[in-house]
């Protein structure tokens, strides 16, 4: 079967990280025998900052990991303003990539803008909405609930990626949900031992350490963790990939401030997250909004006990006491008690990372997710036959 995925956010040259997830899964069903390709709509962007910079360098066309790239331009207004508009500036080149690729279904990744820009193509189209799409920006403006409530309700299905998100998208349009959890590359995680990813990172087997990976900083709660890991008096360690091209003055200044020992990483391969991760004696995800974070899914894969918050989808995969710890988003205090609990109790949290990494094997892989969307896709075929 042909696939064209049309995503937000793709790695590319220069941005090896966003939309990893779209990739790995890509990759996944393309093992499976499915011919992919993957259309993205990137800004067109002044040459002011680092960030706009890399977004003019990504290629027209390029290759990576084995998928096939196109990449159409589009002016992206501040504030998502306008945006219900983007299929009258980009529908046309659309429709070429798909000419040519002759697709038999497409898959569009977000409700907004690539679920709205998939329905109106005429094709077998399924739409996975992920988070923010769902629960924040269709709420933003009429004109954005109307166009995430296009995609949902056109499409031949639709998949969300936790329960927590089903919820989401049937407010904006009452219809049938799947829910499909999102993965981790077991290839990646799960395949260093601690003892060979600290002589690595050239940690001591003797350090409590700590593993945070995310972009937003204070969206994902670290000011907390860095307050947390203050109070504590064994010998801790945070290992923070912030996922930022360099790390923010804020950050430095509340590590200093709480007199918290860290090594700070900026955008750095999943590889290197995957030695990180072994290297933890806890992942922590204080985060206060999610839809279902690819970073629960890749801890749980490298056998890790999770410290974090009950939102989004968090408590469908991370059961409180059985795979780690939930705490209530900007409790510094529970998180400093959780964190001294596993620090003072390495065997528990051995346990608790035994567990998440069966529950992860069974059902947060891509293998996994993809056998699912293969169901998904034959059936939305199936239905337009």
């Amino acid at each position: 079967m042909r696939v064209l995925i049309i995503a937000k956010d793709f790695p590319a040259p220069g941005q090896p990280r966003g939309g990893v997830f779209v990739l790995r899964q890509a990759q996944a069903l393309a093992e499976l025998g499915h011919e992919i390709r993957v259309v993205r709509v990137v800004p067109h962007a002044p040459s002011w900052t680092r960030k706009w910079r890399s977004y003019r360098a990504i290629p027209e066309h390029y290759s990576i990991e084995g998928i096939a790239v196109d990449s159409i331009r589009a002016f992206f207004p501040p504030r998502m303003l306008g945006m219900e508009y983007l299929p009258l500036q980009v529908g046309g080149a659309i429709r070429r990539v798909i000419a040519d690729f002759a697709p038999d279904v497409l898959h569009a990744h977000f409700l907004i803008p690539s679920g709205q820009l998939a329905v109106r193509q005429g094709l077998p189209t399924i739409v996975t909405a992920h988070g923010s799409d769902a629960y924040d920006w269709a709420w933003r403006r009429p004109g954005l609930r109307r166009a995430a409530a296009e995609a949902i309700l056109r499409a031949q299905a639709v998949v969300a990626v936790s329960r927590f998100i089903e919820r989401r998208v049937r407010d904006l349009a009452e219809r049938d949900v799947r829910v499909i959890y999102n993965g981790a590359d077991e290839r990646l995680f799960g395949r260093l031992t601690q003892a060979a990813a600290r002589e690595l990172l050239g940690i001591g087997l003797d350090r409590f350490v700590i593993v945070f990976t995310g972009g937003d900083a204070r969206g994902k709660g670290l000011h907390d963790l860095i307050q947390a890991a203050g109070r504590l008096r064994e010998p801790r360690l945070l290992l923070l990939a912030t996922g930022l091209e360099a790390p923010v003055d804020s950050i430095r200044a509340a590590l200093a401030s709480a007199g918290v020992e860290a090594r700070l990483f900026g955008v750095i391969e999943q590889s290197e997250i995957a030695q990180l991760l072994a290297a933890a004696d806890v992942f922590t995800l204080p985060s206060y909004r999610e839809g279902l974070p690819a970073s629960i899914c890749e801890a749980m894969l490298s056998a890790r006990p999770i410290l974090a918050t009950p939102v989004g989808g968090i408590p469908e995969v991370a059961v409180d006491g059985v795979h780690g710890y939930l705490v209530a988003p900007g409790d510094v205090a529970s998180l400093e008690r959780r964190l001294r609990e596993l620090a003072r109790d390495p065997g528990a949290g051995a346990r608790m990372g035994s567990a998440g990494y069966r529950f992860a094997r069974e059902h947060l892989t891509w293998r996994v997710n993809a056998q699912r969307y293969d169901e998904v896709y034959r059936r939305a075929l199936g239905a337009t036959a």
